[in-house]
This record gives structure tokens, C-alpha cells and sequence, in this order.
């Protein structure tokens, strides 16, 4: 709840008597009345846990009414909905399957175990899916996203986001910005978007899109597909491990007979329409075997 600031309150529940205390367990409010005001201050929620549906809050953040700092807004174990004010909030959804929106500000969000849906808004935000398969989504401003654990799909939005897939197999879009994307463990799909952007795959086998811009990628351990089309501009590929890795071509070649070899150093540049890949520390007889390429 608000802690520096008056805030006005919208808190409903779905079922069975709920009120509203402050931390002196003085009572404030019932839940249900229509907005409430609140003064700067710490407050518990109370709800009748009698009904098989207890613990499913929604919380409205409205604009604190003098520059407060932001709310911190804890759910329950039910299926919860929780918004956050224009200021910077600090928003948890616990156990359920969650919906956590912060609006503008720095904002923290946090959905705890289930599947949760973290719209982050405007803001260098924090997003943290914790435990289940999570929607995490940046939107504006440098944002820090972490998947945790479960098939997470995470998108940064516009700024230069960096996110993290951690457990389980994520799917990452970078989208515009410059983008750290790092998958962990677990076959992730990672997509840099617009940008330079520098994608890593961890462990597990991985498929890495760097999209538009000069993006760095790096499969990490295990099998992993790297996946170049028309339009993508110039890439390198930083550990492409022969007879494991392979590299994927879409759209400007369908055969071996398109792509173009050069030996740059230590480095091999692979062109084809307009784009030219960087493969490092490979040579050009050992890379220019159709095995090692996928067509389509």
C-alpha cells in the first residue's frame, strides 16, 4: 500500500466479508464501498477465507494525491489482479495465477508461483515470473525481465532491455533497443528484434534470431540453431561448435550454391543477399559443408 502519500484505492473481491486495517489492526474500511482513500501508511487486507474462492483480489492504483512514492501491493494465493499507480510500485502477486500491471514509474513486479501476466508499462522496471509459465512484457523504458521457472515467454518492449530466460524452455523477444538476451537452461527460442543486441544461449539446445542490426550471438552448451534471413544485417556467431551447432537460412538463399565463403583471419564471413555473418574461429573449408547449414 501507499508509503508516501495519500492514494486512492479501488480493492474488490470476488466473494465473502473483506475490510481493509492498518497496521495497528485498527479497522479502515470495508472492501466493496467504492474507491477508498488512503493516507500514507502500511495496510493489511483481511478477507473471509470461508469461501472455496477466497484470496482473489483486484487492487486499482490511482495517482497518489501528493507526489507520493508508489505503492506496495502484495496479492494472495488466489488468482489475482493488481495495479499500480503512476509512481514507482512494488507490486507481488504470491501464489494463483496473477495479472500485475505497473503503469509508469520504476516499478518491481513480481508474480510468485502460478501463471502470471506482468505488464510492466512505462518505467526501467523490474519483472521477476517466479515459479509456473509466465507473460512477462517490458514495454517502455530499460527493463530487467526474469522468467524463473516454467515456459516462459518474455518481450522487452522498446529500450535496452536485458532478460533472462533462467529455467525451463523460454521463448526471449528483444524487440527494439539494445538488448541483452540470455536464455539458461532449457531449449530456448531467442529473438533480438531491432538493434544491436547480444544474444546467449546457455544450456540446452537453443535457437538464437538476432534479427535487424549487428547482433553478437553465443549458443552456449548444447545443440543449437542460429537463424539468419534477409533483412538481417551483419551478425556473428561467437562459438559455433562444428558437427553440433548448425546454421539455419530463410528467406535470400535455399542452397549452398547461394552463400559466398571468405577467410577474414581467424574468421569466416558468410554473405548471402544482404547479409554478411561473422562466424568466428572457424575456417572455410572445414565450415562451408552443406551438413553444417539448414535451408527454408
Amino acid at each position: 500500500m501507499p508509503e508516501g502519500g495519500n492514494v486512492f484505492l479501488e480493492v474488490t473481491h470476488n466473494s465473502g466479508y473483506s475490510a481493509i486495517y492498518d497496521s495497528n489492526l485498527n479497522w479502515v474500511a470495508d472492501i466493496g464501498q467504492g474507491p477508498i482513500h488512503l493516507e500514507a501508511g502500511t495496510y493489511i487486507v483481511h478477507a473471509d477465507y470461508s469461501s472455496p474462492t477466497y484470496g482473489a483480489l483486484t487492487f486499482t492504483g490511482v495517482e497518489p494525491t501528493n507526489g507520493g512514492l508508489g505503492s506496495t501491493i502484495d496479492g494472495t494465493s488466489g488468482d489475482d489482479l493488481l495495479t499500480g499507480t503512476v509512481a514507482d510500485d512494488s507490486i507481488r502477486g504470491l501464489s494463483g495465477n496473477d495479472s500485475l500491471e505497473g503503469f509508469d514509474g520504476t516499478d518491481t513486479l513480481v508474480g510468485g508461483e502460478g501463471r502470471d501476466t506482468i505488464d510492466a508499462g512505462e518505467g526501467d522496471d523490474s519483472l521477476s515470473g517466479g515459479l509456473g509459465h509466465d507473460r512477462l512484457l517490458g514495454r517502455g523504458g530499460d527493463d530487467r525481465g526474469n522468467g524463473g521457472g516454467g515456459r516462459d515467454r518474455i518481450f522487452g518492449g522498446s529500450g535496452n532491455d536485458t532478460l533472462e530466460g533462467k529455467i525451463g524452455s523460454d521463448q526471449l523477444f528483444g524487440q527494439r533497443g539494445r538488448d541483452f538476451l540470455k536464455g539458461g537452461s532449457g531449449q530456448d527460442r531467442i529473438m533480438g528484434g531491432g538493434g544491436h543486441d547480444t544474444l546467449a544461449g546457455g544450456f540446452g539446445g537453443d535457437v538464437l534470431a538476432g534479427g535487424r542490426g549487428r547482433d553478437m550471438l553465443t549458443g552456449g552448451a548444447g545443440r543449437d540453431t542460429f537463424a539468419f534471413s534477409r533483412g538481417n544485417g551483419q551478425d556473428t556467431i561467437t562459438d559455433f561448435e562444428l558437427g553440433i551447432d548448425r546454421i539455419k537460412i530463410g528467406r535470400g538463399a535455399s542452397q549452398m550454391e547461394q552463400l559466398s565463403f571468405e577467410q577474414h583471419g581467424n574468421d569466416v564471413l558468410v554473405s548471402f543477399s544482404d547479409v554478411n555473418l561473422t562466424v568466428e574461429n572457424a575456417s572455410v573449408e572445414s565450415l562451408s559443408i552443406s551438413d553444417h547449414f539448414l535451408f527454408g
